[in-house]
């Protein structure tokens, strides 16, 4: 853990993880940038809108036999409502992000291999990757709503690009983020769905009524 002073309050901000970049205070929702022990203010973050998600800042879990840490989280906005993307760290050195989706549950994990070319990127076309076969099965447009606790790049609010789900028959999933501006890289994640109680979660939100 490497807590280093919020540049705006004097809170301590615990990094976790060497490899985060971007955080938000908890006291005082400043947004920070690291930059080795030194912090950057660069924002501040809203107040968050309560959610019925379970998982929360601090969560931890397994997945297949690999235990996890919640750091934080990015909240995606689309017409259609708002989803919440957790960035987890693992034991093994690894990063992950578990997708809550009103209710619906996926794992997945960054992608570095070849992108889709554009003709691949349209509703109902397929392509491989890796051996699986996927079809593109949604394309939204984006913006982060929010985020808090530590990340692994800026998550600044306002950020808007278009995003192609690829799903299969499998469970399992490929998504291309494209950023509106061409000075920001095209992310790409590779996971399945599952059931959220399989990882064993502890530390989670509790809500009133719960057993």
């Amino acid at each position: 853990m490497i807590p280093i002073p919020c540049p705006s309050c004097g809170a301590e901000i615990p990094f976790k993880s060497e490899t985060s970049v971007f955080a938000v205070c908890a006291f005082c929702t400043s947004t920070v940038v690291r930059h080795d022990l030194n912090l950057e203010k660069i924002g501040e973050m809203g107040e968050l809108a309560e959610d019925s998600s379970p998982i929360q800042v601090g969560m931890t879990g397994t997945y297949g036999n690999k235990f996890f840490y919640t750091s934080g989280r990015i909240i995606y906005a689309y017409p259609d409502g708002l989803w919440n993307e957790w960035h987890l760290y693992f034991d093994t050195g690894e990063t992950g992000w578990l997708t809550d989706a009103q209710g619906e549950f996926a794992l997945s994990f960054n992608y570095d291999g070849q992108r889709p070319s554009e003709g691949q990127l349209q509703l109902g076309k397929g392509t491989k990757i890796d051996g699986d076969y996927f079809k593109v099965s949604d394309v939204k447009e984006v913006t982060y709503e929010g985020s808090e606790g530590e990340l692994p790049f800026k998550a600044e609010k306002g950020y808007h690009s278009t995003v192609y789900d690829f799903t299969n028959n499998e469970g399992k999933f490929f998504t291309v983020e494209v950023p509106k501006e061409e000075s920001q890289p095209t992310l790409m994640f590779k996971g399945r769905y599952l059931n959220f109680w399989d990882l064993k979660p502890q530390n989670i939100k509790l809500f009133e009524g719960w057993i």
